[in-house]
C-alpha cells in the first residue's frame, strides 16, 4: 500500500514539474516574441535597412561594456541606432562632416597549455609486468599513461572603431565602436580612414 501512495506521490511531483516547466517556456516564448516585434517595430520606425551592420556603441573609449546597435549609411549619412533596450536614439552624422575613422586598443592572442598531468607509478601495473617479463616488465608495467597536452589559443580583441566628426557647437566629437565597425567603415567610407598608430 505504501508503495502505491508513493508512486502516486512521485508520479504527481512529475507532473507539476512538467506542467511548471511548460509555463516557463510559454513565458519565455512569449516574451522572445514581444521583443521580436518592439524590434521590428525600432526598426521599422528608423528605417533600419535589412543588411545594417550590428555593432557595439561604447560610450567612451575605456568601457568594456556597451549597447548593441545598428550601422548603416544612407543618402550621405552614417546611421548608429542602439537597440539593446529599444530606447535608443537615431544618430546620424553627414558623411561630410566625419573627420576621420581610426581603431585603437589591443589585439592579441592567449594560449592556453592543460593536460600531460598523471604518470607516476603503478603497483598493480608492477606486478603484472614483473610476472610477465620480469625486472624490466616491471619497470614497463609500473609507468602509469599521462594526459595528453592540449592546446588552445583564444583571441582577444579589445579594439575599438573611433569616429571623430564636426557639428555645429564642437569640430571635434567622438564615437566609439567595435572593432567589427572598422571593416564596415572602410568598405563604406575608406577615404575617411586614418592610421594613427605612431
Amino acid at each position: 500500500m505504501f508503495e502505491i501512495i508513493f508512486y502516486f506521490a512521485l508520479l504527481a511531483i512529475f507532473i507539476l514539474f512538467f506542467v511548471f516547466l511548460n509555463r516557463t517556456l510559454k513565458k519565455d516564448k512569449k516574451y522572445a516574441d514581444e521583443w521580436s516585434k518592439k524590434l521590428q517595430e525600432h526598426k521599422k520606425m528608423h528605417n533600419v535597412p535589412a543588411d545594417a551592420f550590428n555593432v557595439t556603441l561604447y560610450s567612451d573609449f575605456t568601457k568594456e561594456y556597451g549597447t548593441r546597435s545598428y550601422l548603416w549609411c544612407d543618402r550621405g549619412l552614417l546611421k548608429i541606432l542602439p537597440y539593446e533596450f529599444l530606447g535608443g536614439n537615431l544618430i546620424s552624422i553627414d558623411l561630410r562632416n566625419i573627420n576621420y575613422f581610426t581603431q585603437k586598443g589591443d589585439f592579441y592572442t592567449e594560449t592556453s597549455i592543460s593536460g600531460g598531468g598523471g604518470g607516476g607509478r603503478s603497483v598493480k601495473g608492477a606486478v603484472i609486468g614483473g610476472i610477465i617479463a620480469g625486472g624490466a616488465g616491471a619497470v614497463i608495467g609500473s609507468r602509469k599513461k599521462t594526459d595528453p597536452i592540449k592546446t588552445e589559443n583564444h583571441v582577444v580583441d579589445k579594439r575599438k572603431t573611433i569616429i571623430e566628426y564636426r557639428s555645429v557647437n564642437n569640430p571635434k566629437n567622438y564615437i566609439f565602436l567595435d572593432s567589427g565597425a572598422y571593416n564596415y567603415l572602410m568598405q563604406m567610407i575608406p577615404e575617411k580612414e586614418r592610421d594613427l598608430r605612431y
